[in-house]
């Protein structure tokens, strides 16, 4: 005579489970040493998980991840974030500008010095 699940309590047991996911990755990133690589995967699974339940496109997702990996590659993903300081943000900023793919005669085409 158990009880049947219907799509509420389906939904109430997703939310029990993500919970408790939410509460074990936030549990690993306390502290004073975060690094990158703990930053950035626990906002990609913040982002995973709404695509999971149609919030975000995979599209979407797909870019975060690109600019996760690019932010991780960049600053480095063992460094600190306590350690990052407003001027390595402004110098990814500038990365980000100069390296961004733009668009030629309909042809995606990686941005240079001299292509400026």
């Amino acid at each position: 005579m158990g009880a049947k699940r219907d799509g509420v309590l389906d939904s109430e047991v997703a939310k029990t489970d993500q919970l408790e996911i939410d509460l074990k990755a936030s549990a690993a990133v306390e502290g004073d040493s975060v690094t990158v690589k703990q930053l950035c995967d626990l906002f990609l699974s913040g982002k995973d998980r709404q695509v999971q339940t149609g919030e975000l496109s995979p599209a979407t997702f797909r870019g975060y991840l690109q600019h996760g990996k690019l932010i991780a590659k960049f600053f480095g993903k063992d460094k600190q974030i306590a350690d990052l300081q407003p001027k390595d943000f402004e110098s990814l900023k500038a990365h980000m500008v100069k390296t961004k793919p733009q668009k030629r005669n309909g042809k995606t085409v990686q941005r240079t010095a001299s292509s400026d």
